[in-house]
Formats: structure tokens, sequence, C-alpha cells
């Protein structure tokens, strides 16, 4: 037993001895802001109420609406031409509105289809750039082309794509019920649904 104890107690120290030696190299790695942070907990206490604080009132200045309007920068032009071809369209039309546009500013694409009876010619910005000015400069380059257009085609039209036109639902009634029924039903749904 006693030889027990002995070697236990050279075990012992001989693990406290190379514990005792073990030191931490001065070139460890560590990171730069836990030892910021391990050195100075009350600054970065305070950093961080100083944040939450001014996350509160970014929340608070910040417009929310439940649609908002997003600026889409696309622009359709359309030039109806009644009782002509799809190959009329595209040869006296399309052509002469593409090549007249194609130079316009920050202009991404330019596509276009030609039906029977107009042409449609829509054109894809980049994002940023402002929509009336692209309007602007579309009104420009289609009053210098509308001389070189036939003379039944009608004036062009510029529409702008807008969010704040599309409708935030669309309900489809269906039935056995008569038409006049049906109708008095969805009139009644619509006025419950616009008075929420």
């Amino acid at each position: 037993m006693k030889k027990d104890k002995m070697t236990s107690g050279i075990l012992f120290t001989r693990r406290s001895r190379l514990m005792g030696k073990i030191e931490p190299s001065s070139k460890s790695k560590s990171f730069w802001l836990s030892n910021i942070a391990l050195k100075r907990p009350a600054s970065i206490f305070i950093v961080m109420i100083l944040f939450i604080v001014f996350g509160i009132l970014s929340y608070r200045i910040l417009p929310r609406e439940a649609a908002p309007e997003v600026q889409i920068p696309y622009l359709i032009v359309t030039v109806p031409y009644p009782g002509s071809s799809p190959e009329d369209v595209e040869s006296l039309i399309i052509n002469k509105l593409e090549t007249e546009m194609q130079n316009l500013e920050n202009l991404k694409e330019i596509s276009s289809t030609s039906t029977e009876g107009a042409g449609i010619v829509a054109l894809e910005y980049n994002l940023g750039f402002s929509i009336d000015d692209a309007k602007t400069e579309v009104r420009e380059a289609l009053d210098r082309v509308t001389p070189d257009l036939p003379d039944d085609a009608e004036d062009p039209v510029i529409t702008e794509i807008n969010t704040a036109d599309f409708p935030i639902m669309t309900i489809n009634l269906s039935g056995t019920l008569g038409l006049f029924r049906l109708k008095e039903i969805a009139e009644d749904l619509k006025e419950r649904i616009e008075s929420i």
C-alpha cells in the first residue's frame, strides 16, 4: 500500500511539473475584435446599446406601406395601324421605330412585336434611370419618326408599367346561378372587400 501511495504521489508531481511548463506562446493567433471586447466590456456594452437605439429609431422613421410603389424601368410604345398585316406593320412601322430608338440613353434592351393592326415596341431601361426622362426621350424619338410612318397609322401611345395600377386581388365567380345574380353577388363582394 505504501508503494501505491508513493507512485501516485510521484505521478501527480510529474503532471503538475509538466503543466507548469506549458505557457501560451506570444505568437498565438487571436481575433482582434474579441481581444478588444474582453479588455473593454463596458465599451462593448455601450456600443451594443447604441446599435439597439439606432435600430429602433430607424424602424420608426422608415416609411412602411402595404403595397409600395415600385418603379419598373419599362416602357411600351404601341402604334395602331388598322387593317394591316403583321408583315406590313414590321416593315412600315417596327423597323423605323427600332432604328430610331436603339440609340436612346440607358436603354438596356429593345424588343418588338408585330401583330395584325398594331406594332408594339418594348423598351427596358437600366435600373435607376428616371422613367420620366425615358418617356421624354421616347416622345422626342417618336416626333422624329412619325413623319416617316404611314398616313393610316394612328398616333403612337406610350405606356408606363406601374405596380400601383395592378390589382391586389383577382376573384373569379362561377356557379349555376344566372348571370344577373352572379353579377349582384360580385358587386356585393367587391363592396365588402373595399370596406375592409
